[in-house]
């Protein structure tokens, strides 16, 4: 019986065991990396809690937007409560850069070159919807979730249906859904928003 060469197959290439530990420490480091990214995105799902949205049939809605957009009749407005946007202009009355930054609609400091404005709708309830994360139809915060395609996340939302302070303030306004045709069905109003900043006029 002959004796097993153990060079008749080649000599061993250097390393080569070494190769075969490193690959398994990139798997085992990779599945690390993606529990641990599980469990940030489940405690951060955990801790979204998106603000309430004021109860009644019909809501009094708001769009803020650079004067030359355009909407078709089926397009979709990203629009806030009017009450609370009220509330965000009372603290900005001269300050138009202030406010679109804690709307998270602008980053820049300075007064914006081109116009905005603001289109106030009276909607009812069923046509709203919030652009959140999860299950459509699922209701959070007061309102329906909305489709998958309707959502728009990202845009000027915090990722938990609010607005995002870009000023560095605290301000979370619900971020609301409303296809057009629904918003302008009972008219609207459109003012510039150095106007609607000013506040309501005094008086009767």
């Amino acid at each position: 019986m002959i004796a097993p060469n153990p060079t008749a197959l080649g000599p061993r290439r250097p390393g080569h065991a070494g190769v075969s530990v490193s690959r398994a420490s990139a798997v085992a480091l990779l599945l690390l990396a993606s529990v641990g990214f599980a469990a940030r995105a489940a405690r951060a799902q955990e801790a979204c809690t998106p603000p309430a949205v004021p109860a009644g049939d019909e809501l009094s809605v708001a769009w803020v937007a650079p004067a030359s957009s355009r909407v078709g009749a089926n397009g979709w407005l990203t629009v806030v409560p009017t009450a609370a946007l009220r509330a965000v202009a009372a603290a900005h009355p001269t300050d138009l850069a202030g406010f679109l930054r804690a709307m998270g609609l602008r980053r820049g400091r300075t007064p914006p070159r081109r116009p905005w404005v603001v289109g106030i709708f009276e909607v009812p309830r069923p046509y709203l919807c919030r652009g959140l994360d999860a299950a459509a139809g699922e209701v959070a915060g007061g309102l329906a979730v909305c489709e998958v395609g309707d959502r728009a996340l990202g845009l000027t939302d915090d990722g938990c249906g609010a607005t995002r302070d870009l000023s560095g303030g605290a301000v979370r306004l619900p971020v609301l859904r409303v296809r057009w045709s629904n918003a302008a069905a009972r008219g609207f109003c459109v003012l510039p928003a150095s106007r609607f900043l000013a506040g309501p006029p005094d008086g009767p």
